[in-house]
């Protein structure tokens, strides 16, 4: 018999260990060009505001990628800002995938506070990032 981990142990999901993978497969996803908006709207209204706020062309696919290439590369596991267990994502796109959020100061955007979410989805050559949110952090985001 396998004894059964004290309660107090119990180790809540996402682990630094799991963002941290997380984090270099959406690096890799990105870098790739495997990527998706998971709501095209939205994240078309998302990167027009950070034109508008910071100066960035974010017109071309290629642009957008670079800009959130150098988001993923600014945050780390200690930046993640989502519940435990993660919330599941309700847009058509991912339905029922597990959301990952960040907050951090960025570099990129002028020493700004932002939120970054995304989640990933599929499998081999058909897995894919998808990008839920790139915004100035609002404080109220998860």
């Amino acid at each position: 018999m396998i004894p059964l981990k004290p309660k107090g142990n119990i180790v809540e999901r996402p682990s630094y260990r799991e963002l941290d993978n997380k984090l270099k497969e959406l690096r890799v996803l990105l870098a790739d060009g495997r990527w998706r908006p998971a709501d095209l709207l939205k994240l078309r209204a998302n990167f027009d505001d950070l034109e508008q706020k910071f100066g960035l062309d974010t017109t071309t696919s290629q642009d957008q990628a670079t800009l959130l290439l150098s988001v993923a590369h600014e945050i780390s596991p200690r930046d993640y800002a989502g519940t435990r267990p993660p919330q599941e994502a309700y847009e058509e796109s991912i339905r029922g995938e597990d959301l990952f959020a960040f907050r951090w100061k960025s570099a990129f955007f002028g020493n700004e506070e932002m939120y970054f979410k995304f989640a990933l989805r599929g499998a081999d050559k058909g897995r894919r990032a998808y990008i839920c949110s790139i915004h100035e952090d609002d404080k109220k985001s998860v």
